[in-house]
């Protein structure tokens, strides 16, 4: 079993970041996006593997350093995922994605913030600037839930001593297995919690347009105005362990 210092790690990391970089953009080939990606996938399970020893043997520096890595990765191979998403037409799932880039980048700063971690920041800006259509309104759903578990201790969330969003020795603090949820009501927000809660088409005269495309996706009898569809609540499970 080979074993690396931290400094090795933190260069290999570097190295991967630039490399896989290059492919983060609309022309380059996609079977070598494709490769981008699994590559990414499989440095990423380096890391959370060498985070995952750093906290068995209890070094949380290291372990926050590594979840940093994490965290960058995951934003890079979700923003790298967009295109393949794109060029399938699931605009809905490329916003998402671009959205998750967004979250792993706002964990990662937490840790540690530098040059190169805003230049990322700012080419997931000109992506959704350029590429998906400017967004005024959002949605914010009212509902009501069991509090869940610590992530962290496995208790319930309001017995334990962990603070939500907190990072402990690599892993963020968050609550899970939130059960029975239910809705309340909903509010057009322009600025949400979660932006993947989106209007996806609207009515227009007696037509339904995707909110994406601008086309006329389906054709009613009676006028549709004032009609829109949306996703109201987001079950994104993300990579914070």
């Amino acid at each position: 079993m080979n074993t690396y210092t931290f400094k090795e790690i933190h260069s290999q990391f570097c190295e991967t970041i630039d490399k896989l970089q290059i492919y983060n953009n609309y022309t380059a080939s996609l079977e070598l996006k494709k490769t981008a990606i699994d590559d990414c996938i499989l440095f990423l399970k380096f890391i959370r593997n060498e985070k995952y020893k750093a906290i068995k043997n209890e070094n949380s520096v290291i372990a926050n350093h590594l979840f940093h890595m994490q965290c960058v990765l995951n934003s890079l191979l979700s923003s790298l995922k967009i295109w393949l998403y794109i060029d399938n037409n699931e605009f809905k799932n490329a916003w998402d994605s671009l959205i998750n880039a967004y979250e792993y980048l706002s964990i990662a700063k937490k840790i540690n913030e530098y040059e190169g971690l805003l230049n990322l920041e700012k080419h997931l800006n000109c992506i959704e600037n350029c590429i998906f259509p400017k967004r005024k309104i959002y949605l914010s759903a009212a509902f009501t839930s069991t509090i869940g578990n610590c992530s962290i201790c496995n208790k319930d969330f309001h017995e334990c001593i962990h603070i939500e969003n907190n990072i402990y020795c690599g892993q963020l603090c968050y609550r899970a297995n939130i059960k029975n949820i239910k809705g309340n009501h909903v509010a057009l927000v322009e600025n949400p919690k979660d932006r993947r809660c989106i209007v996806t088409s609207y009515g227009q005269e007696n037509s339904i347009i995707d909110s994406f495309t601008l086309e006329k996706v389906e054709l009613k009898e009676q006028t549709q105005e004032g009609i829109f569809h949306a996703h109201i609540l987001s079950f994104s499970t993300l990579d914070w362990d």
